[in-house]
């Protein structure tokens, strides 16, 4: 995305967030500046979407549209997207299962910082979903999440 599209989404986006902060927004506009910013490539507006599209709470629901966004939004290093996209890929909803694809999913979340997918990803090696199963990397990755949470308490007390 060139700079001039990527400061154009940012700003629409962010009056979108502030148009559905309001006592009665009109969520039919804030969708449609979601969209637009989107489409110019902001991957906020794209995980926006998607989450409305997941929950059904301004969209009816519609797991395949979610995927859409989410795709997007991962493609763009939004690591909650990768992890929605990972758990619609282990399920199946929206998208064909694929336990390979929701594991590298998990994975790469897991590496943006996701500590949910840390979790994640410790459970697929204890049961070998979509990767050879290996209790002794689940038991690292189960624990790396707890030593992320200590280092980053750490460097609030130094």
């Amino acid at each position: 995305m060139n700079i001039k599209n990527e400061v154009r989404a940012r700003k629409i986006y962010f009056l979108a967030l502030q148009i559905a902060k309001t006592k009665s927004p009109d969520f039919a506009k804030v969708a449609s500046m979601l969209q637009e910013a989107a489409k110019l490539g902001s991957n906020d507006s794209n995980y926006a979407l998607a989450s409305w599209y997941l929950s059904g709470r301004y969209f009816t629901e519609n797991w395949s549209k979610a995927v859409v966004y989410l795709k997007r939004a991962c493609n763009g290093g939004n690591s909650e997207a990768c992890f929605d996209l990972a758990v619609c890929y282990e399920t199946g909803k929206g998208i064909e299962q694929d336990l390979n694809r929701a594991f590298e999913l998990y994975l790469e979340s897991a590496l943006r910082g996701d500590i949910s997918a840390h979790r994640e990803v410790a459970r697929c090696f204890w049961h070998g979903i979509g990767t050879k199963k290996n209790r002794t990397i689940a038991h690292l990755w189960g624990d790396a999440h707890k030593l992320k949470l200590k280092k980053s308490n750490n460097k609030a007390t130094s």
